[in-house]
């Protein structure tokens, strides 16, 4: 189910699902002609041999995104132009099967929340926390907010955060974690994301890591 869900939530799905399905809107499937198209293997009509995708159309395979991956997101939003500290702390080490990849993809989500709702440079605190028993994941900036995207009238309801935090919220509850998220006092917006983990084999040496620069 996790793996489905993946796939309808890419960014570009492709036009064959992964299980040689023709996605709606395009040709026919993967690996098969129209009928009539030509003579192949099972002769006029028949199914033609799959042909591979031309050089350079495919994108590479890589291992999934995480932990060690947050501070490349950090780095494209300086790029983008956003005030970015990163800060981690504790000691780093192996995350079960989907967590490490699961910290990645709201850390990705909170920083695209901030450069939708959080106003002209916002400066954003990134924090990676490594306790004995949990990894928690802050995103703090000291921008506008959800709140201040439009002006709703006294009997309207506030705006709301939208599918980026309730997708949060989802992944949290996919592995007992917990997600809280709301306007910080004195203005802005807070993320915060914690995940249990088995605990550390040899706790007790913590080891801090501050990222300031490109803080401008």
């Amino acid at each position: 189910m996790r793996r489905l869900l993946g796939v309808l939530r890419q960014d570009q799905p492709s036009a064959a699902t992964p299980l040689g399905l023709m996605a709606p809107g395009t040709g026919t499937p993967a690996g098969t002609a129209p009928q009539g198209a030509g003579s192949g293997t099972g002769g006029p009509g028949g199914a033609l041999p799959a042909v591979p995708p031309p050089s350079g159309g495919a994108a590479p395979l890589r291992p999934q995104p995480d932990t060690g991956d947050i501070a490349g997101l950090v780095d494209q939003a300086r790029d983008d132009g956003l005030r970015v500290s990163f800060a981690r702390v504790g000691v780093e080490r192996r995350l079960p099967p989907g967590v490490g990849l699961t910290l990645f993809r709201v850390c990705q989500e909170s920083l695209t929340n901030v450069r939708k709702h959080a106003g002209p440079r916002p400066a954003v605190t990134v924090l990676l926390r490594w306790g004995e028993e949990e990894v928690e994941l802050r995103v703090d900036d000291d921008g506008r907010g959800l709140a201040a995207d439009g002006s709703p009238g006294p009997d309207e309801p506030p705006p709301t955060a939208g599918y980026g935090l309730l997708g949060m919220r989802e992944r949290a509850e996919m592995f007992g974690g917990t997600l809280s998220a709301g306007p910080r006092r004195g203005g802005g917006f807070s993320v915060r994301f914690v995940i249990p983990i088995p605990r550390a084999e040899h706790a007790g040496q913590n080891d801090t890591q501050n990222d300031t620069r490109g803080a401008r």
